[in-house]
């Protein structure tokens, strides 16, 4: 039977989708970055003491965790491009504002959305992996997008240091947010998944030859997943030639049933009459 074959053009998409991913993650943990590299600037400049930016955080954390929960129903409906262009958008547009940020309070809630919108990265990179790889080579894209989180990682002390040492803390902020938010436009314009994953896609197939191999069961080939319901029902209707005799037979061994567990029932009452 006949898979999905991967021409080169295929094999370029597949590899950029998860290339977009990778990078989408790398922006969300630069962004991450930034309370940590601001931390002794914000607390001069706000007046705040150490466990008040532990609560900064705690705000990004706590917001990013319920976030999650609510993230796998939407990818599903809105698809993962769709939602990690918005969600990349709208987390930096947040990281941006804590820049605008002129007190303590204001710095929380941006830091709030901003974990709120950074939950869909990594759930989106899975579902773009499902829908471009076949199960058995998904190990070495998981890899790739995974790495966005050690390049983010290693990229954000120096690169966030020289910013605010060049231009200060809030500069830093906004300059991180808006490289997210030009990123993150085009994002689901570059590469759009299939509208079925590749398994599906290799299942239809699979269906296909065996509705033309077995015209009994149809009249040609499955065009649409659709049809995979109407080719189980065709199967089914062979066993629903003989249905009635079924019925009978669950009829009858129901009323045999009945019959015993009246029986027993009896057979306790007698017994109970005869004690006594």
């Amino acid at each position: 039977m006949s898979g999905v074959t991967r021409s080169r053009r295929m094999r370029q998409l597949q590899w950029l989708a998860i290339g977009l991913c990778t990078a989408a993650i790398a922006v969300n943990y630069l962004d991450r970055a930034t309370i940590a590299i601001a931390n002794v600037k914000i607390r001069e400049e706000f007046g705040i003491s150490a466990t008040a930016m532990g609560a900064l955080q705690s705000a990004w954390s706590i917001c990013f965790a319920f976030a999650q929960i609510p993230t796998g129903f939407i990818v599903d409906r809105l698809g993962p491009y769709r939602l990690l262009g918005a969600a990349l958008v709208l987390w930096s547009l947040a990281q941006t504002l804590g820049g605008f940020a002129h007190s303590y309070l204001q710095l929380i809630w941006a830091r709030g959305i901003l974990g709120m919108f950074e939950a869909p990265a990594y759930p989106t990179a899975v579902r773009v992996t499902s829908n471009w790889f076949r199960s058995e080579h998904r190990g070495a894209p998981t890899g790739v997008f995974n790495t966005g989180a050690s390049i983010g990682q290693a990229i954000a002390p120096p690169l966030l240091t020289v910013l605010m040492l060049a231009f200060g803390w809030r500069m830093m902020f906004i300059v991180v947010g808006l490289v997210g938010v030009l990123f993150g436009i085009p994002n689901h314009k570059i590469a759009n998944p299939p509208t079925m994953s590749v398994d599906e896609l290799r299942l239809r197939g699979v269906l296909n030859e065996i509705a033309q191999q077995q015209p009994s069961l149809g009249n040609g080939p499955v065009d649409d997943p659709g049809s995979v319901r109407g080719y189980v029902q065709r199967l089914t209707a062979r066993a629903g030639k003989n249905a009635d005799q079924w019925v009978d037979r669950a009829l009858q061994f129901f009323l045999f049933l009945l019959g015993e567990l009246e029986a027993q029932r009896l057979s306790r009452m007698g017994d109970r009459v005869m004690g006594a």
